[in-house]
């Protein structure tokens, strides 16, 4: 029970933080340059003078961050996390260190052990997740079924912001799911609103 009144108060307490993200995001419309989509293949093959994203999982996987980006360039006081901290949380917008986590269906499927998103809650480096939709490309094969494609130059992004949880609120929502289980998206929304 203690938890979940930290948690509460924690949430209102950024309550303002959290329209400010639901309609910037619910609002924008972005179309991917050539400029944008040209970084990201540098980006993707570790080229000289660009961010190494090599280790990513895919080409597509780095397309997640345009929203990231957009945050970044047009919300004061949100700050790209950079070196060591980069690998826990994206943005850090006042006292918040932020995971954006774009979901294509009503599951967030936790791609390694949770345990690291508790460590990295407990050591400060991670305090909340920001999930979101976009209308990109996804594949549409049995092999392949639902898995994002590259963004191509000239199409416009859209967003829905889904909600920004407290770590501890999605931790404490994860079902079994094979081997580190996942979070549906509606549990959170039911339990603590689109906040």
């Amino acid at each position: 029970m203690e938890k979940y009144g930290y948690v509460k108060s924690r949430c209102v307490w950024f309550y303002n933080g959290y329209d400010m993200f639901r309609d910037y995001i619910n609002n924008l419309k972005l179309e991917v340059t050539q400029e944008m989509h040209d970084r990201h293949w540098s980006e993707w093959r570790n080229e000289r003078g660009f961010t190494d994203k090599s280790k990513y999982s895919s080409r597509a996987n780095i397309d997640s961050e345009y929203l990231e980006d957009s945050v970044i360039e047009n919300v004061e006081e949100a700050v790209r996390l950079v070196g060591q901290d980069k690998f826990k949380a994206d943005i850090k917008y006042r006292n918040m260190r932020i995971d954006f986590k774009e979901i294509a269906s009503q599951y967030w499927y936790l791609p390694k052990d949770p345990i690291i998103f508790l460590q990295n809650f407990r050591k400060h480096k991670l305090s909340h997740f920001l999930f979101f939709k976009s209308n990109r490309p996804r594949y549409d094969t049995k092999e392949y079924r639902n898995q994002a494609d590259v963004i191509e130059p000239g199409f416009e992004l859209q967003f829905e912001y889904l909600g920004c949880y407290d770590v501890m609120q999605v931790l404490n929502n994860i079902e079994n799911y094979k081997k580190f289980g996942r979070v549906r998206i509606q549990t959170l929304q039911e339990k603590y609103g689109t906040v």
